[in-house]
């Protein structure tokens, strides 16, 4: 993500010259002509200066440069020219600002991957936005021993209420996963309700449970109407077919065999989709307060792992991975230090 940051003489110049165009010019113009220039040159020379992305930005740029070179010249010359220079200025600085503003609220990819100098132990130093990863205090994902383990009697049941929904296969590189389109299920969290939106895999399984790895980990990504996420995690162990797996395989060889732009995603549309499968009652999981676990490793995320471990075969695992960057083929971020807090157990069979 490439941000443009307006520097402060910038903005000191755009509302000196909104003051001169929109108010009276009149305390302005008792100003003498060189300190005009004096002012506006350096001021003009900073927009010049200005990091953009777009090559008409730069185009632009460059007719500031020229145009500070004139207001420097004008302004020991002639009061009126620079009068006439200052409202040219304002078209001008006010379209940097446009420029600027656009360019900083648009959101640009940023590579990362999970090894060399775009892996994990990079990830905070990538981008600004991307600082939690390294500056996080509450970062997934744990590994769940028994030290950090506590058993809340207020927890309740995970209810969830899953049906069909038309989705969506998509590889964004570094995973692959599901996303469906308009309304497929809900998480009810201590009476909040969590939206799905889409789910995804990681390999090997980014949460472990004592130490444990797993083949594989999915993610389903829940999201209230206030923004918050919610994430419900299953693991897998080596076995029988997964059943939803099995249902999409043929799209997983096919979205291995599309191509796309490296700053795009690939897609391929799979129709209706029924998850009601993982609406079945946990009888056990595990919650905590963590992180999204790529970037921009966003906090305050509250993880529900599931306690019962669903199968995947090794055939369906190499079809996970197939579709995804070379240095994404193990896309499971390493753990991340509990920093003092500790995860909730869930356990309707010991609560009895």
């Amino acid at each position: 993500m490439v941000v443009v940051v307006l520097r402060p003489l910038s903005l000191c110049v755009w509302l000196y010259v909104l003051v001169a165009h929109k108010c009276d010019m009149e305390p302005l113009l008792n100003l003498s002509v060189v300190n005009h220039g004096r002012i506006l040159c350096p001021l003009l020379l900073s927009i010049s200066k200005l990091s953009v992305e777009k090559p008409s930005h730069c185009v632009f740029q460059r007719v500031s440069l020229k145009l500070a070179a004139k207001v420097c010249v004008c302004s020991r010359v002639d009061k009126a020219i620079a009068i006439m220079a200052l409202r040219i200025c304002f078209l001008f600085l006010v379209i940097a600002l446009l420029l600027a503003i656009s360019t900083s609220t648009c959101v640009q990819n940023v590579s990362f991957s999970y090894s060399g100098a775009t892996g994990p132990e990079k990830w905070g130093s990538l981008s600004p936005n991307f600082s939690a990863c390294s500056n996080g205090k509450i970062q997934s994902p744990v590994d769940i021993v028994k030290g950090i383990l506590t058993t809340d009697k207020r927890l309740k049941p995970l209810t969830r209420v899953y049906g069909a929904s038309n989705a969506t296969l998509f590889n964004n590189g570094f995973n692959l996963g599901v996303q469906f389109e308009g309304h497929v299920g809900t998480l009810d969290v201590d009476g909040k309700n969590y939206d799905l939106k889409q789910m995804h895999w990681h390999s090997p399984s980014e949460h472990r449970l004592n130490g444990v790895q797993f083949p594989a980990e999915l993610h389903l990504v829940h999201q209230a109407s206030d923004q918050s996420v919610s994430v419900v995690s299953v693991l897998f162990q080596f076995g029988k077919d997964d059943i939803l797996i099995s249902k999409i395989k043929d799209k997983l060889t096919e979205l291995a065999q599309e191509t796309c732009k490296k700053e795009e995603d690939a897609h391929i549309p799979l129709g209706t989709v029924d998850i009601n499968e993982f609406q079945k009652k946990s009888r056990k999981y595990f919650r905590y307060v963590g992180s999204l676990t790529v970037p921009p490793c966003t906090e305050n995320v509250i993880w529900n792992i599931l306690g019962k471990i669903r199968t995947i075969s090794q055939d369906q695992l190499n079809a996970l991975k197939a579709p995804l960057d070379s240095d994404c083929k193990n896309n499971s971020r390493p753990l991340q230090s509990p920093n003092g807090r500790k995860v909730e157990l869930y356990d309707e069979l010991r609560d009895q």
